[in-house]
C-alpha cells in the first residue's frame, strides 16, 4: 500500500495527529462508514513507517469483511473514503490554526445572523490577536485590513452611513498589505533575473515606486510599515548600488528585526551581502571584508544562519570573510563546529578549500596549494575560484612553468563551462593574459624597456571593468611589487 496518497497523508501525521485524526474519523458528524472507521483502526497501528508486510489490500479486505470474497474495487472504495475524510481532517486542522491566529470569517457568520454583541465581543479578541502578532508583515496587514472589513460591514447592518470615515482606513490597510506584497514580488524578481538570467515582467514596478517617492513628500501619506520599507531599500540597493539604502536597511534591521520573518530576516542579509559583494567584486573596495565578517557572525548569534539553512557555499564564504579580516581562530573553530553540516559529496572539497583559505591568508602559501589542489567541487563557480587561486600562488611561489600550466587548464575549462557569463569569461580571459605578461616582465626585470612594459600593463589592468574574486586588485598588487623589486 506503499503508492496510496492515504498512506502518504497518514505518514505524515505525528502521535498526537494520529490519535485527533482517529477521533475525526469515528465523529458521526464527519463520517458514519463503519468500514472507514475499522479501516482507519486497522491501519493506524503502522503508524509512522506504514511498511508492514500485512500492510495489504488482501489483507485489509479480509479484516473489513471476512466472510467476502476479495474483491479490489470493494476495498479500494473504502480505502478512498479514508482518504477523503483525511483531507477534510487537513483543512479542519488548518482552519483550527487560522482560528486562533485571529481568522476574521466567524465574524462575516455573526453578522449574518445578527448576533450583534456577540460580534463586537469576537472583534476585539481577534484584533487583540493580530495586533499581538509577532511579525508584522503583509500577513499582518492582510488581517488588518480584513478586520476593518468586517467590522464595516457590521456597522452598515447595525448603523447604517455612520462612520464613514472607516473606508479610508480599509483602504489604507489594503493598500498597504498590496505594497508590501508587490514590493517582495518585485524585490525577488529582480535579485532572481540577476543571479540567474531570467526574463521577468516587473507589470505597475515604475507606478508602484513613484508612488511610494511621493507618499514620503506628501502631507498626509501614511507611514511605512517596517517591512514595506525593507523591500522598498532592497529594490533601490538592487537597482542604484548606493550606501545610503544599505545604511537604512541596515538601520531597519537593528531597530526592527523582531517584527520580521525569519524569511525576511534572511532576505536583509541577502541584500547586504549583495551590496558587500559588489564593492568588492566591481569597485575592489576591501573596507567592506569587515562588514561582509560582522553581518556573517551576526547571521549566527541570531540563528538567521543555523544548521538547518547553511549551504556548503555559505559554509565557504563565512571561512572567506574570516579570513579576510585575519580571524583565522575564529575561522578554525567556526569549521570544526558546522563541518557535520556539509553535504557528504561536497564535504572533502568544501574542507579543503577552507583549510586552504585559512593557509592562504595566514601566508603559508604551499600549504594552501596542496589543500586547494585536492578540491573537484561539482559547481562551476567553485572551480573558478580554486583556478584563480591555484594561479595566483603558484605565480606567488615562483612556481613559473607550473602557472603555466595551470593558465593554459584554465582557459580550456573557460572554452568548454557553459554557464559562465560573458562578462566573467571576458574578465578572467583577460586575467590569463595579464598574468602571462607579469610573468614575461618578471623575467626581463633590468631590461631598458621594464617600466614601459609595467606602466602599460598597468594601464591595461586598471581597465578592467570587474574584479571578481579580486583578480583586478590583485593584479595590480603584483605589478606593484614588481616595481618595488627595482635596483635603485
Amino acid at each position: 500500500m506503499q503508492n496510496y496518497k492515504l498512506i502518504e497523508v497518514l505518514k505524515s501525521l505525528d502521535r498526537k495527529e494520529i490519535k485527533r485524526f482517529g477521533e475525526f474519523v469515528a465523529s458521526p458528524y464527519f463520517n458514519k462508514n463503519e468500514n472507514v472507521i475499522r479501516l482507519f483502526e486497522a491501519v493506524s497501528k503502522y503508524h509512522p513507517a506504514f511498511d508492514n508486510r500485512n500492510l495489504t489490500t488482501e489483507k485489509l479486505f479480509k479484516k473489513l469483511f471476512p466472510k467476502d470474497t476479495y474483491d479490489y474495487h470493494k476495498i479500494n472504495n473504502v480505502i478512498s473514503d479514508l482518504y477523503k475524510i483525511s483531507e477534510k481532517f487537513l483543512a479542519m486542522k488548518h482552519y483550527e490554526e487560522l482560528v486562533d491566529s485571529g481568522d476574521t470569517r466567524i465574524l462575516n457568520e455573526l453578522t449574518g445572523k445578527k448576533l450583534y454583541n456577540i460580534f463586537k465581543q469576537k472583534y476585539k479578541q481577534i484584533n487583540e490577536i493580530n495586533e499581538g502578532a509577532e511579525y508584522k508583515d503583509e500577513v499582518y496587514w492582510f488581517n488588518k485590513y480584513r478586520l476593518m472589513a468586517e467590522y464595516r460591514i457590521n456597522l452598515f447592518d447595525l448603523a447604517p452611513n455612520t462612520q464613514l470615515e472607516l473606508m479610508q482606513e480599509e483602504f489604507d490597510r489594503f493598500l498597504k498589505y498590496s505594497l508590501i506584497k508587490l514590493l517582495r514580488f518585485y524585490s525577488t524578481m529582480i535579485h532572481e533575473t540577476r543571479q540567474n538570467n531570467v526574463d521577468y515582467s516587473l507589470r505597475m514596478f515604475e507606478e508602484a515606486l513613484e508612488f511610494l517617492e511621493k507618499n514620503e513628500k506628501e502631507k498626509g501619506g501614511f507611514e511605512e510599515p517596517p517591512i514595506l520599507s525593507v523591500y522598498k531599500n532592497s529594490i533601490y540597493l538592487l537597482l542604484k548600488k548606493e550606501r545610503k539604502y544599505y545604511d537604512e536597511l541596515v538601520r531597519l534591521k537593528n531597530v526592527y528585526l523582531n517584527e520580521f520573518t525569519l524569511v525576511d530576516r534572511r532576505f536583509i542579509f541577502v541584500h547586504l551581502f549583495g551590496f558587500i559583494a559588489h564593492k568588492l567584486m566591481t569597485e575592489g573596495d576591501y573596507s567592506y571584508y569587515i562588514e561582509a565578517f560582522e553581518h556573517h557572525k551576526e547571521s549566527l548569534e541570531l540563528g538567521i544562519q543555523d544548521e538547518s539553512s547553511m549551504s556548503y557555499f555559505e559554509f565557504v564564504n563565512f571561512v572567506k570573510s574570516a579570513c579576510s579580516v585575519k580571524e583565522f581562530e575564529w575561522a578554525k573553530q567556526f569549521v570544526e563546529k558546522y563541518k557535520h553540516i556539509l553535504p557528504e559529496e561536497e564535504m572533502t572539497n568544501a574542507l579543503n578549500f577552507s583549510y586552504g583559505t585559512i593557509e592562504q591568508k595566514s601566508g603559508n602559501s604551499e600549504k594552501a596549494l596542496g589543500f586547494f589542489a585536492k578540491t573537484n567541487f561539482s559547481n562551476f563557480i567553485m572551480k573558478e575560484q580554486v583556478k584563480i587561486i591555484q594561479c595566483r600562488l603558484l605565480y606567488e611561489l615562483g612556481m613559473d612553468e607550473q602557472a603555466l600550466s595551470a593558465i593554459d587548464s584554465f582557459r580550456h575549462y573557460l572554452q568548454r563551462e557553459k554557464l559562465i557569463t560573458d562578462d566573467q569569461r571576458d574578465l578572467f580571459y583577460s586575467f590569463l593574459k595579464y598574468l602571462i605578461q607579469l610573468i614575461k616582465i618578471r623575467e626581463s626585470r633590468g631590461e631598458k624597456d621594464f617600466l614601459f612594459m609595467v606602466d602599460k600593463l598597468r594601464k591595461d589592468v586598471t581597465d578592467l571593468k570587474l574584479n571578481i574574486f579580486g583578480v583586478r586588485l590583485w593584479l595590480l598588487e603584483q605589478i606593484d611589487e614588481l616595481v618595488k623589486q627595482i635596483p635603485k
